[in-house]
């Protein structure tokens, strides 16, 4: 069995929402303008998902990936787009527990808008519209959810049974000291991932390992698991096959 200290989460609690983002301001303050996009008011419907082979509230993407938020703002009670609006991108992370602005978009004439985030570790998005420079609060998205997992690539190379594994996770930045775990894991005949040798990545990431297999052909990968101080969830390599002889 694999063992490694990971996360019970790697997100702070979700607590309750909307709630204040200190860092964010009003982006009408100190502009001409005393409205935010045409048709603008603060009774509006803001929608938010992301877009990933199609709408999306949660999404999972590898270390170093970017994400398509995708999103409406719509004026009630006949749905009349508001558009020209200038919308604040909000996070909530590891990194920073307290929500705070990433980004600013703005919606077309059918009250549209779209962005793609930067690459970053798992985290709460959400959207922000302020209706008029007077506006005592915004009007709030509901929360979406981006998890990032362990990009992880890996090699094999066959000589006779023995089979020599190299391999290195990228994307994620330096890794703590003093590495991380990396599963070489079999599918076995059951159907299920079993582990067959354990090895550390190290320094740049690379790691490497060797195995020594009975004959046949088997599908290989590298898993790396949740482990305390990377702000990753759970990756897995590609597959590999191997015909150890």
């Amino acid at each position: 069995m694999l063992c490694v200290p990971a996360h019970a989460s790697l997100l702070p609690p979700a607590g309750p929402w909307p709630a204040p983002v200190p860092a964010s301001t009003n982006p009408l303050i100190g502009s001409p303008y005393a409205v935010n996009g045409a048709n603008a008011t603060s009774d509006a419907v803001l929608r938010v998902w992301f877009l990933l082979g199609r709408r999306q509230s949660t999404i999972s993407r590898p270390a170093g990936f970017t994400a398509l938020l995708e999103g409406s703002l719509q004026g009630l009670p006949a749905d009349r787009p508001i558009n020209g609006a200038e919308l604040t991108i909000v996070v909530q992370d590891e990194a920073s527990p307290a929500w705070h602005a990433i980004a600013y978009t703005r919606t077309d004439t059918r009250g549209y808008f779209h962005i793609r985030l930067p690459a970053g570790s798992s985290r709460r998005v959400a959207v922000l519209y302020w209706p008029a420079v007077n506006a005592p609060a915004p009007v709030y998205s509901a929360r979406v959810l981006e998890l990032t997992t362990t990009r992880v690539w890996i090699a094999a190379h066959t000589k006779g049974r023995t089979v020599t594994f190299v391999g290195k996770i990228t994307g994620g930045g330096p890794l703590p000291s003093p590495g991380l775990i990396v599963a070489i894991q079999v599918h076995n005949e059951l159907g299920a991932w079993v582990t067959a040798v354990l090895t550390h990545a190290t320094g740049a990431g690379r790691f490497h390992a060797r195995y020594r297999f009975e004959p046949g052909v088997y599908a290989v990968r590298a898993l790396v698991p949740e482990q305390t101080a990377w702000p990753y969830y759970a990756g897995t390599s590609n597959l590999r096959r191997i015909q150890p002889h």
